[in-house]
């Protein structure tokens, strides 16, 4: 029996901006822990650093997952194209 290969279809933000705000949400959440001698523009500077990666993370790894979770052409039967 042939599988449906539009079944399992990932979730698509509805707008750019509900996906910047979901990555935003999550670059929020990232606490980075320092001893007390480590002057402040340094530990701003690195948290700071480790939110904007966080970020581009979770852009990078959703639209990917939303790119490749789609089937590919040549692997739908003919019927469904």
């Amino acid at each position: 029996m042939l599988m449906q290969p539009f079944a399992r279809l990932p979730s698509v933000p509805k707008s750019s901006r509900e996906l910047i705000n979901i990555a935003i949400g999550r670059g929020r959440k990232i606490q980075i822990g320092f001893s007390e001698k480590t002057p402040i523009m340094v530990r701003i500077r690195k948290r700071e650093a480790l939110r904007i990666k966080t970020i581009g993370e979770y852009v990078r790894n959703r639209l990917r997952e939303i790119c490749f979770g789609y089937p590919r052409l040549d692997e739908i039967h003919p019927f469904l194209s």
